[in-house]
């Protein structure tokens, strides 16, 4: 019975964050829509919602989700937060500097490339997969061992 809650949270920590993932890419792509991201400062240009955009999200967003099967009873919304660093920190020291080639922290390219993986992946991402997963019941599950 244990390994069945334990695949059951898996599970729904994975479809957490592949949920947080899309809501993810509909704010980036709104940012963009809305020139808050101008190409020219960001290491991509204006987002496009297209498929391979919106898959790999999925499949790195619900890799990610496995955070919250770390036990721990913060506040959703606080636990959204603080796990979004992950995929941020992803951003920072791994996209940016050896894909993107602007540097960590995205340093070539100004504050925006710092503020905004923070919104679209602490605030966003975060806070939607964590209230998702808060919202199955899968937290409490999780706290309880």
């Amino acid at each position: 019975m244990v390994k069945q809650a334990y695949w059951r949270n898996a599970s729904l920590a994975f479809t957490a964050g592949a949920l947080g993932a899309i809501a993810n890419r509909i704010a980036l792509w709104l940012l963009g829509l809305l020139a808050v991201i101008p190409p020219t400062r960001i290491a991509f240009p204006l987002p496009e919602p297209v498929k391979l955009w919106f898959y790999s999200a999925i499949v790195w967003g619900g890799l990610w989700g496995f955070l919250f099967l770390i036990p721990w009873r913060a506040s959703w919304w606080l636990r959204g937060i603080v796990l979004g660093f992950g995929p941020s920190l992803g951003v920072w020291l791994v996209i940016y500097p050896y894909v993107a080639h602007v540097g960590f922290f995205g340093a070539s390219r100004g504050v925006m490339a710092l503020v905004i993986p923070f919104l679209v992946n602490n605030i966003v991402w975060g806070m939607f997969a964590s209230w998702w997963y808060e919202f199955t019941g899968a937290r409490a599950a999780t706290a309880r061992g």
